[in-house]
């Protein structure tokens, strides 16, 4: 907003300019900002990129889970279980493309499918396909679950895709003091745990709790010419972030070396030259080493190339071009 709205429900929804109307901290911050990048303007808008991993999102699933929720007081919803799939990977500084069911996903290393619990049997042949042509999905509890009217399927779950996860299940709980160990760490369970049963896939993780132990969290199966991963459960963020360093190079998705609070954002302008925004979005200096071609920093001039230390101080910024 340009300024903070004096009525209804989005009064502290505040604006450029506050209730008052007049120029504040927060307008010279803007037009400070607007004079530095003003000269950088043409080298910096129409920026296009692809990435190589992508997050099937479903509006249907999300209306489905709210429906029928996971669990009973607190309910674990739909874009919870989104949420702790993205954030993952962007604090991991992996960009990631949010794709509807209708969408191409053959451009794409990396399928993620976060609780697509309503699917046609279209939607799940499309998955298949994916995967058979060399693609890798990693698919998460709660998905081929059912229809689009959200008739349960009657066969073995996932639906459709047992033989391509190579696991199924048909039975689930709520976990308590239940983890599951990933690289030598223990990982926390919470909210949904399904009990899969590898047929042809490896397991990648079993749960470590006393009744569960013989069944497992993460399985994983080369399928075709690509391969697939189930998850079981809800992870928490770390966790999470343990299966993904696990995932992405059987993907060809290289590793960043840098992680939150520094954040890295690139694409290339209508030169054809790559524009690499790092950021650090915390109160404390972080000092990183640039890894890449030779660049040149817009902000001062100065020559940035591989190995390049980079000091960023608190709430600040790089704009990197080369």
């Amino acid at each position: 907003h340009w300024h903070s709205i004096h009525n209804s429900f989005e009064s502290y929804w505040k604006g450029v300019l506050s209730h008052d109307l007049l120029p504040n901290r927060t307008y010279h911050e803007l037009a400070a900002w607007r004079k530095e990048m003003l000269p950088l303007e043409e080298k910096l808008i129409n920026l296009k990129k692809h990435c190589e991993a992508a997050i099937l999102v479903d509006n249907a699933s999300l209306t489905g889970l709210d429906e029928f929720p996971i669990g009973e007081e607190e309910h674990l919803s739909y874009n919870q279980i989104l949420r702790r799939i993205y954030d993952s990977l962007y604090e991991m500084n992996i960009e990631a493309d949010l794709l509807s069911v209708e969408d191409d996903f053959t451009a794409f290393k990396l399928l993620i499918v976060p609780a697509l619990y309503s699917a046609s049997e279209k939607t799940l042949e499309k998955i298949r396909k994916y995967v058979e042509n060399g693609g890798h999905l990693l698919l998460t509890f709660k998905s081929a679950f059912s229809d689009e009217e959200l008739k349960i399927y009657h066969d073995a779950q996932p639906h459709l895709l047992t033989d391509v996860v190579g696991a199924t299940y048909d039975q689930f709980t709520k976990p308590v003091d239940v983890t599951v160990s990933l690289d030598g760490k223990n990982y926390t369970v919470t909210n949904w745990m399904e009990m899969v049963r590898p047929e042809t896939a490896e397991v990648w993780a079993f749960y470590a709790h006393k009744y569960w132990k013989d069944f497992a969290a993460i399985t994983h199966k080369k399928y075709g010419n690509g391969s697939a991963a189930y998850l079981g459960c809800y992870l928490e963020k770390d966790g999470m972030k343990a299966l993904f360093r696990r995932l992405l190079p059987l993907a060809e998705i290289a590793l960043p070396d840098i992680e939150f609070p520094v954040i890295r954002k690139a694409g290339k302008n209508d030169a054809g030259k790559q524009i690499q925004y790092f950021f650090n979005y915390s109160s404390k200096p972080h000092t990183f080493h640039y890894r890449g071609s030779d660049t040149v920093n817009l902000l001062t001039g100065e020559a940035v190339s591989d190995g390049t230390q980079i000091e960023l101080g608190d709430w600040d910024l790089i704009i990197l071009e080369g």
